[in-house]
């Protein structure tokens, strides 16, 4: 009752706005015509292809080293890591004699248990071999392309509706996704970087289908520590990490292909994406393409997946991604009890920052589904990113009405109106108000620095 009260409220506001906004008729797009030309215009393989070149670092310019690892490293990590990647940074003539072998492989799995660790060794790497370095996070890449350019299926008729009709719809919309009707309990449990469409199979051929999963290569992982849990369960929001609107694999994995082409004709080369596994199976197309992408590189060019996992389990790699990533190279903790509690207590941290980062990027990727945007989400702190990421679309449907109903002259972006934290915050209270216990409820500030992780524990927003 308490869940359809605050639906029906936010619903009532929502169409209240709507249809006294209705009186005037006025472009969702604000009357930018050259915002709304370019959004019109779409993605292009140039336009990504520019944004991807932006991601391009030097490797020499890099202060993240092996003999400087911000980290403890396995002198055993290290060497394999280094002596698979110069086969082909170096182009070596060696290449001819290990092109059968898995570690002299050109596309490399990174197993570990923080995406920083992953990152940090790909820099690392990269200014060993003053190599040019390109990190790739799919799924902010592509929801900043998204904002930035959309998803080229508008036409002019879409920036000509009133702001009445596609309020309506946005609420509408928003409402449709939401859970009003009593719906099966789903299971508890720290949910790390959950993925709309991991469930996705893919559709290759029979011969591949039904082969079993292979385990994780005993080379890499004979020696390897137990060690304890990787920091404390938190309640963290369901993250989608693949976006639910269009968009052309076959783009991205063309602008990449031309980006790595390009580049590797004058330097070696290291590309790095994260959460490769979830980045492959975003579709059946994708994994194709991005099979093709590997078959068609030549040159000084490395690729190196990340792929999060526990070191206590005894997880199984996927077939179709040992059939890409042929070599696996799993991460190591110290052996060293003092060392091993510094470890954990790093990558601890870095935890934190990477769940910052994903929340914001899940409550981007809402609004940008929405045609909304908001610039100062950097400005938030973590515990706020995290129920504002749980309860974003309940959230976003009141915020929409307090904004438009609070400004005169709204801003709007390439054809997406700009909310402010403001609003967000006013929704935010309203919602934690109803939502929340007097001990948990928690205030949305607004800070000066790019992170800040509020020194109160993590709320549990209950329904």
């Amino acid at each position: 009752m308490e869940r359809k009260s605050v639906v029906m409220s936010a619903l009532g506001i929502g169409i209240g706005v709507g249809v006294g906004l209705g009186l005037a008729s006025a472009p969702w797009a604000g009357g930018a015509s050259a915002s709304a030309s370019a959004r019109a215009a779409g993605v292009t393989v140039e336009r990504v292809e520019q944004d991807l070149r932006r991601l391009l670092a030097d490797g020499a310019d890099s202060k993240v080293t092996f003999d400087e690892f911000p980290y403890y490293l396995s002198e055993q990590t290290r060497v394999v890591l280094t002596s698979a990647a110069y086969v082909h940074l170096k182009q070596a003539e060696i290449s001819k004699y290990t092109r059968n072998l898995a570690p002299a492989s050109r596309a490399i799995l990174l197993s570990g248990p923080a995406e920083l660790y992953q990152q940090m060794l790909a820099r690392a790497l990269a200014h060993y071999f003053q190599a040019k370095l390109l990190l790739l996070d799919p799924t902010d890449f592509l929801i900043k392309i998204h904002n930035k350019y959309g998803t080229g299926g508008g036409t002019e008729k879409t920036f000509k509706r009133s702001i009445s009709e596609t309020t309506l719809e946005r609420v509408s919309g928003l409402f449709g996704s939401l859970s009003i009707l009593p719906q099966k309990e789903q299971p508890k449990g720290t949910i790390r970087r959950q993925s709309s469409m991991t469930d996705v199979k893919l559709r290759s051929s029979e011969s591949t289908s039904n082969l079993p999963k292979l385990r994780r290569n005993a080379s890499s992982s004979s020696d390897m520590s137990s060690m304890a849990s990787q920091g404390p369960s938190t309640n963290t929001a369901p993250l989608r990490r693949t976006s639910s609107w269009t968009f052309d694999d076959k783009i991205l994995v063309q602008a990449l292909y031309k980006v790595l082409l390009s580049v590797s004709k004058s330097y070696p080369i290291v590309l790095y994406i994260r959460d490769v596994e979830k980045f492959l199976h975003k579709s059946p197309k994708m994994y194709l393409l991005f099979e093709k992408l590997l078959n068609k590189l030549d040159g000084p060019v490395l690729v190196l997946g990340s792929r999060i996992v526990d070191m206590e389990s005894d997880e199984e790699l996927d077939y179709r991604l040992t059939v890409l990533f042929p070599y696996n190279i799993e991460i190591k903790p110290p052996e060293n009890e003092n060392h091993l509690v510094s470890w954990k207590s790093q990558l601890e941290e870095d935890m934190k920052m990477i769940q910052f980062q994903d929340n914001r990027n899940h409550i981007m990727e809402v609004l940008a589904e929405n045609d909304l945007e908001c610039d100062d989400l950097g400005s938030i702190c973590l515990s706020d990113t995290m129920c504002l990421s749980k309860y974003i679309e309940e959230i976003v449907v009141s915020a929409v009405s307090y904004h438009l109903m609070n400004n005169k002259d709204p801003d709007y972006r390439n054809g997406k109106l700009v909310l402010s934290t403001k609003s967000l915050s006013h929704a935010s209270e309203i919602f934690q108000g109803n939502k929340m216990t007097d001990k948990d409820s928690m205030k949305l500030e607004v800070t000066d620095g790019t992170l800040k992780v509020c020194s109160i524990n993590v709320p549990t927003c209950q329904l």
